[in-house]
């Protein structure tokens, strides 16, 4: 069972024991992330997790490379829409070592200048590689279509020029805002006691001063209808279609995994089984749903040759008809709650996994839900549940994205043909 007790600093700590193990996952989690930056600070969140890795007042960028590779583990971190994560998966021995490094990174980087000169140009290099890979570009485009005018439209990488200009102050001023104990979550999981984690949360993070409080989500919502194009040298045309989804508290969530299993979460779903076995137009072919604090989306995807895509886009939209129209079979509800319960089974198994479901969930939801619960929520989903989801979804107006040669062209068409102009 998950625990949970708060530094006098305001800094929550979240452990579940797992006595098989030998090893412990530990992560540091931080509410800094591209929803939480305005426009003149987009990039910030994640440059700063690169900035964390170049260099304490104790210790060079060497050292601490030097101390990850003592401790044999895997130690990294990540940058995303809602949060940024610094995280070790370490054997039981090395608990002690894992927290005080991830320490280093979150409390004391030095941001020097000639470091943060040359990380810009690392993170520059990132943004260049993004733009090669057209299915990142079109994901990109499609954020921008479904939630245009709020921060969750800004990629996380942020925009070159933005990032090119930063200077030591601005990413400074960032981290002070965002870097502090109540917008903090320590999270361990694995071969740990009660003990343990009390001993290093108060030895490393106690005496942490708190100067500000939990960083609020902003308000957002997905937009009514966009159509947007990026013409490019791409072998393949990517195509992304997107519908409002569910926030991530809401009761229908658990419906909304199913729907997104049935439609195009698995290779027995409806996307897959249609576009890519009985048309052979695509190789990747997927739905997903997305949900953060305030709002969520739910997104088609394909990539397929230029001379298919208009039939590809025609199936796509057939499918969304045709759930609306149908509905869904007692054999895909059984199925897709049977497979979904066996992914997140297997997941808990993970140290990682465990601890990421704890951090995450009280960084972000300010909640924890027990597997029983969550298992307890999978069952419960009726045919009914997943079609009133599908209506408040699918049945709205979307958003469509495409990347590719003659992209721009076969937007309009799409938006004339298709989607009633």
């Amino acid at each position: 069972m998950p625990n949970l007790i708060t530094l006098k600093n305001g800094l929550r700590v979240v452990w579940e024991r797992m006595p098989r193990l030998r090893s412990v996952s530990v992560g540091l989690w931080v509410r800094a992330g591209a929803m939480l930056e305005t426009g003149e600070e987009n990039g910030l969140s994640h440059l700063n997790e690169h900035m964390s890795f170049k260099g304490t007042p104790g210790f060079t960028a060497r050292d601490l490379a030097m101390r990850m590779d003592m401790i044999g583990g895997n130690v990294n971190a990540a940058t995303s829409k809602t949060l940024t994560v610094y995280y070790a998966n370490v054997t039981d021995e090395n608990l002690e070592e894992a927290v005080s490094l991830l320490t280093e990174f979150v409390r004391r980087p030095s941001l020097d200048v000639d470091d943060l000169e040359r990380e810009k140009n690392v993170v520059l290099e990132g943004i260049r590689m993004a733009q090669d890979n057209y299915e990142d570009v079109a994901d990109d485009l499609i954020s921008r279509a479904t939630y245009e005018g709020s921060a969750l439209a800004q990629t996380v990488l942020g925009a070159t020029d933005r990032v090119k200009g930063y200077d030591r102050s601005a990413v400074r001023a960032f981290r002070e805002k965002h870097y502090h104990p109540a917008n903090t979550v320590l999270a361990l999981a694995g071969q740990v006691t009660r003990e343990q984690v009390w001993a290093l949360a108060e030895k490393y993070l106690g005496d942490w001063a708190s100067t500000e409080g939990v960083s609020e989500y902003p308000r957002a919502k997905t937009n009514q209808r966009h159509f947007l194009a990026t013409d490019a040298p791409s072998e393949q045309t990517h195509l992304c279609l997107s519908y409002p989804g569910l926030p991530m508290k809401s009761r229908d969530s658990y419906a909304m995994m199913v729907l997104n299993n049935i439609f195009g979460g698995s290779m027995s779903s409806r996307l897959f089984q249609r576009i890519r076995e009985a048309s052979g137009m695509a190789y990747n072919v997927y739905s997903a749903a997305s949900m953060y604090p305030p709002c969520g989306d739910f997104q088609m995807y394909a990539a397929t040759a230029p001379a298919s895509a208009r039939s590809v886009l025609r199936q796509m939209e057939e499918e969304r008809v045709r759930l609306l129209t149908d509905g869904v079979t007692q054999q895909e509800i059984i199925q897709g709650k049977t497979q979904i319960k066996t992914s997140y089974v297997l997941a808990q198994e993970s140290a990682y996994h465990r601890m990421a479901s704890l951090g995450s969930g009280i960084l972000v939801r300010n909640r924890v839900r027990t597997p029983s619960a969550i298992l307890k929520g999978i069952d419960k989903v009726t045919a009914e549940d997943v079609m009133r989801v599908a209506h408040h979804s699918l049945g709205k107006p979307g958003n469509l994205a495409a990347v590719g040669r003659k992209a721009t062209t076969l937007v309009d068409w799409a938006k004339k043909e298709l989607y009633g102009g």
